[in-house]
């Protein structure tokens, strides 16, 4: 067992030598633009990539399926392992050992798609685990502290497990949701994808918010959550980011509203980025604008048949 929780170590949640400063916050933020990087340019030779995957019948010598379902299982071993690591040091929030926040809900999403190779499924899930992933860089959650301790940066440094376990699985996500949409061959969304994404966003905000909410009300201090940040706001360090908006119970309302905003927002820029055509035929690269076939069926699916 590990037994970390009241000396520094590199599984201590006190962190070790380093702290998030210097070297620490430039190697997160170097990993980070690496990932938006390299997540970019998948996306930008998308169309020689996806032809590349459809043509080959293996990857490192395993047929695609079953490699997928090996990497799927790899990445579930793993996460559980995260799991009884955070037990087993002693957390000051062991609940966080469950992983209900919304990175490790999409990372479980992307296991589950790799797992079962149904990567149509991505469309359901894929904007959110974008974009929270791409805020969890912005914001980095990487602190165990109270809200009174939050005065001076976190203790968690290069030199500590949960700075890597924080960045490789935002990275992990951000990231592979790029790939599973790219090798996805039928990246058809319409208004009903879209009704499916709101609804199953809408109940898992629901659901998260109710445990919350249980916990908060009748366990222990030690297992009072906050998933999603829709706990209370004595166990909510960002609950006034955003006014009575991020206030307990207003956040749910916020969080749906927001939820569908972003639909919006995003269908329109999934729509508009697939004008701009780029692909590599008989070795020779094309360029052009065209109409964007995911608009086109996106608003044909929103009009109502006579």
């Amino acid at each position: 067992m590990l037994e970390v929780s009241h000396q520094k170590g590199f599984f201590s949640w006190k962190g070790n030598h380093l702290n998030f400063t210097g070297a620490s916050t430039i190697i997160f933020y170097l990993f980070f633009a690496l990932t938006i990087l390299a997540s970019f340019l998948l996306w930008i030779f998308r169309n020689p990539i996806r032809r590349n995957y459809q043509n080959r019948e293996t990857i490192m010598k395993m047929k695609k399926n079953n490699f997928w379902i090996l990497f799927g299982s790899i990445s579930l071993f793993l996460l559980m392992a995260r799991s009884f690591i955070l037990l087993f040091t002693k957390i000051p929030r062991p609940w966080e050992s469950i992983p209900l926040h919304l990175c490790r809900l999409m990372l479980i999403f992307i296991i589950i798609t790799f797992i079962t190779n149904k990567f149509s499924f991505i469309k359901y899930f894929v904007l959110f685990a974008i974009l929270g992933a791409f805020i969890a860089f912005i914001i980095p959650g990487l602190d165990f502290r109270t809200e009174k301790q939050l005065n001076s940066p976190s203790p968690i440094g290069i030199d500590n497990f949960y700075y890597w376990d924080y960045l490789f699985a935002h990275i992990y996500v951000y990231a592979l949701s790029f790939v599973l949409l790219i090798i996805n061959d039928n990246n058809k969304y319409t208004f009903k994808h879209a009704l499916i994404t709101f609804g199953m966003f809408s109940a898992i905000f629901i659901v998260i918010f109710f445990i919350n909410f249980l916990t908060n009300k009748f366990a222990s201090e030690l297992w009072k959550t906050n998933y999603f940040y829709l706990g209370f706001n004595k166990y909510n360090p960002f609950y006034k980011v955003g006014g009575i908006l991020t206030h307990w119970p207003y956040h749910l309302i916020s969080y749906i509203v927001l939820s569908f905003i972003i639909l919006i927002f995003m269908v329109f820029v999934i729509s508009f980025q697939e004008i701009f055509y780029l692909d590599k035929v008989e070795n020779k690269w094309i360029f052009k604008i065209q109409k964007s076939k995911i608009w086109c069926e996106y608003w044909k699916s929103c009009k109502v048949k006579k």
